[in-house]
């Protein structure tokens, strides 16, 4: 019985995970994809904005967009179940899958921490402004979707 409850509660968090996670998908396909001239304008230095290159990397950037599209269509996919990941196993490997996106943004945008204190060129400001919302939200979701990997498996 105890068994019962705990899978009972681990489809709970599972689910409150994957709607958090779609949520966040969402609101980076919406803003680089239908934003991306103000997402490009995070990414390069005030003094750089006057260059012809910006309109390129606002459409640059619409490929996040798409990737976050991606990630969010699989979660909806999960939420909406039909047999799939169903066992608390294979919700593990998704959320697994789910915290190394997180992390590779969160990595990225640590890295861009570094070259942007040595003022090395074609690096972004992470820790101010909406960059410093997105680096310390892709962290939040790495870790809580690893939390729950662990959690599940161990």
């Amino acid at each position: 019985m105890n068994k019962l409850k705990d899978v009972a509660v681990q489809s709970t968090v599972w689910t409150g995970l994957l709607l958090l996670n779609a949520a966040w998908f969402a609101l980076g396909a919406r803003f680089f994809c239908l934003d991306s001239l103000r997402a490009a304008r995070l990414l390069v230095a005030k003094t750089e904005r006057a260059s012809p290159l910006l309109p390129a990397i606002a459409g640059a950037v619409r490929f996040l967009g798409a990737m976050n599209l991606a990630w969010l269509a699989l979660c909806l996919m999960l939420l909406a179940g039909h047999g799939l990941f169903e066992t608390p196993a294979q919700r593990a490997s998704m959320a697994a899958v789910l915290a190394l996106v997180h992390a590779g943004q969160f990595a990225v945008n640590a890295h861009m921490v570094g070259q942007h204190r040595r003022g090395q060129p074609g690096s972004w400001v992470v820790l101010r402004g909406p960059m410093r919302l997105i680096f310390f939200v892709d962290l939040a979701f790495a870790l809580a979707d690893a939390a729950f990997v662990v959690w599940v498996l161990g």
